[in-house]
Order: C-alpha cells, then structure tokens, then sequence
C-alpha cells in the first residue's frame, strides 16, 4: 500500500508540474510563453523543431495565441537590403531546444534573429538564389494548437487543437 501511495504521488506531480511553471499575470508576452510551456506537452511538439506563432488580442479581456509547426520553410534574406527590410520574425524562444518564432510590431528586428534563424539553416540568401526559387508549403492538414488565454489571469485558459484556420472562439470564464 505504501508503494502505491509513492507511485500515485510521483504520477500527480508528473502531471500537474509544468502547471507551476506558468505565470498567472502579465501581457500577451507571458501569455506566449504560457502557450509554449503547455503546448510543450502535447504530441504536436514532437512533430516538428521550429514553430510559428501568431498571436492576437480578440477582446477586451482575452489572448489568443497559435502554434503551428514549420520546420519547412525559409526565410529569404538579402545584405543588399536594410536589414529591416527584409521580412524575418522578430520575436523567439528556445523550449526544450526547440525554437518558436514571430512577428511583434512592438519590437524591432536586430540581427540576434538572424544568428538563430542561420544556426537553424532557415535563411536562404536573395541574392544566391533569387525571390521566386524560395519554396514555401502550407499543409492543410497539419494541425497546430490554438489558445485562448484571460488577460486577468493567464492560468485559465482553454487549448483547441485544430487544422482549422478559423474556428469559434470557445466559452472561457475570465471573471
């Protein structure tokens, strides 16, 4: 009896651990890096090593964040060209050496993206290869994570795993 109460503990705490991890107060950043925390634990972070996200404020009182693997494409880039010009993410964050990445029109681009994006073989160089040789696939099929988080507390939240572009923004009590 006593090894089974062990067991059961060690089972509940490996199961609501990574829960702790997330934070309950901030901005759609903390919220970001809530959704990464849990997506970290679904079958869907083992499929690829680099994931896109979008995120979006949907309401006064909700976030929503979108999770979709791409290990796939690349990034065109060009020295020719300002290096604000060119159309790379922003944002990123390495979990579990995997590396999430987005766009924030609240921060600009620096070249720390660059070195992670080239370390990761994303970049595919404008002047090697020229603008239309850059192949870019979207598989409709493939599902992602979307989430939908309460600006007054980012711990109640609700996941939706989908291949769906556009779908209902489910009930989620933020009071």
């Amino acid at each position: 009896m006593k090894y089974l109460l062990i067991l059961m503990y060690f089972f509940m705490m490996g199961c609501t651990s990574y829960k702790t991890q997330l934070r309950s107060n901030g901005n759609y950043e903390e919220a970001i890096e809530n959704s990464i925390i849990d997506f970290s634990k679904t079958n869907l972070f083992n499929d690829d090593s680099v994931f896109r996200i979008r995120y979006k404020i949907l309401e006064e009182n909700l976030y929503f964040i979108s999770i979709i693997g791409d290990s796939e494409n690349k990034f065109l880039y060009s020295k020719e060209k300002k290096f604000e010009e060119n159309k790379l993410p922003n944002r990123f964050f390495i979990h579990q050496n995997k590396l999430f990445i987005w766009s924030d029109s609240n921060h600009q681009s620096n070249k720390e993206i660059l070195g992670v994006l080239e370390s990761r073989n994303l970049i595919q160089d404008e002047e090697q290869y020229g603008f239309y040789v850059l192949d870019y696939s979207i598989d409709d099929d493939k599902k992602g994570a979307k989430y939908y988080f309460c600006k007054n507390n980012l711990k109640k939240y609700k996941r939706v795993i989908t291949n769906l572009g556009i779908i209902k923004t489910p009930k989620l009590n933020c009071e």
